[in-house]
């Protein structure tokens, strides 16, 4: 196996190797555009409401287990005025409903939250739906047929040639995965617009 200690060498040794990740030249990807969904006042929920919740939702008949679950909560990292959450869970704030986890209240609830902010930020920007080279869509626990990049486009009306990528199941790694991705699509891809 050969090492090499220079750069020059590494690059060179990479070329011949036909690796493309090498490249001793990468093209600058830049970043134009952020937006932070800000949900609807109606998604609010406050402490109390939110720990009645999480009791309905993740109740235990070990005494054990619920104090752990309890703890969890309360250590969280959930601000004590309150926070947002879906429709379909924040109704069960009320006595007696139940939360909505049917894959309709999950749609309606994906829906708001990637129109508004794609609307935001192709406005920010100047920008039209058409003007969009590729799109990278990430979501760790809903995953539906037609996929969430295929909403955005049919929504939009988005060229059918947009390059499209749905991540799911990663966790919370896969925002940062899908700014990597990115970088090296239009590695490939020059002078393009993702979303």
């Amino acid at each position: 196996m050969a090492t090499t200690t220079s750069e020059l060498k590494s690059y060179l040794t990479g070329k011949m190797g036909g690796v493309r990740r090498l490249s001793y030249f990468k093209t600058p990807v830049y970043l134009i555009g952020l937006h932070c969904f800000k949900p609807p006042e109606t998604w609010a929920v406050t402490f109390e409401e939110l720990q009645e919740i999480g009791k309905k939702q993740h109740y235990h008949p070990d005494p054990k287990i619920s104090s752990f679950n309890e703890k969890m909560a309360n250590n969280c990292g959930v601000r004590k005025e309150g926070t947002y959450v879906p429709p379909g869970i924040s109704r069960s704030k009320v006595p007696g409903v139940p939360k909505d986890t049917t894959m309709k209240a999950a749609r309606e609830e994906a829906e708001e939250v990637m129109f508004t902010s794609v609307r935001a930020v192709l406005s920010e920007k100047g920008l039209k739906p058409k003007d969009v080279d590729m799109i990278v869509v990430n979501c760790s626990l809903f995953n539906p047929t037609p996929s969430l990049a295929a909403m955005i486009i049919n929504h939009f009306k988005m060229r059918s040639d947009v390059i499209v990528y749905n991540l799911g199941g990663m966790g919370c790694s896969a925002g940062v995965i899908s700014i990597s991705l990115v970088n090296e699509l239009m590695q490939c891809h020059k002078n393009c617009r993702a979303l």
